[in-house]
């Protein structure tokens, strides 16, 4: 669940005896997008130029990241290899994904049998104590 402050002068206003207001807006997170409009429209400059013309403005203190691709935009081998023929795919290729599947396989039907006769032995363990403390008694 991600949480988030939707007034953040009332936030402030609660919290300054606690923080400075330097310290509050340590913690804050602006949304580019919505200062880029605002500032433009202050400006008085064309919608069009304000993403540009703020991370001008701004210079080094705008930082740019890419954002990581959902998984619905994460190509399989035989989509790749199709539209990049000529490089080199670093990940496994499908016949060797097709073995670690089998050996993870393998690796968990192991266990589960490990896992049954763990079990078994946990009841015979518990028939021998129950047989030794009735003849204790």
């Amino acid at each position: 669940m991600r949480r988030s402050i939707s007034e953040l002068t009332a936030a402030l206003q609660l919290l300054i005896e606690t923080f400075s207001v330097s310290e509050f807006l340590g913690y804050c997170s602006p949304s580019v997008p919505e200062l880029e409009r605002a500032w433009v429209k202050k400006k008085g400059q064309p919608a069009g130029q304000a993403k540009e013309s703020f991370k001008k403005f701004l210079g080094n203190l705008l930082t740019e990241k890419r954002n990581a691709p959902s998984l619905k935009a994460l190509m399989t081998y035989d989509t790749w290899k199709a539209t990049n023929p000529d490089d080199e795919w670093l990940g496994l290729d499908p016949s060797q994904m097709d073995e670690e599947q089998n050996e993870l396989d393998d690796l968990i039907r192991a266990l589960h049998e490990d896992a049954k006769a763990l079990a078994e032995l946990q009841k015979a363990l518990q028939r021998v104590r129950t047989t030794l403390s009735g003849d204790e008694n």
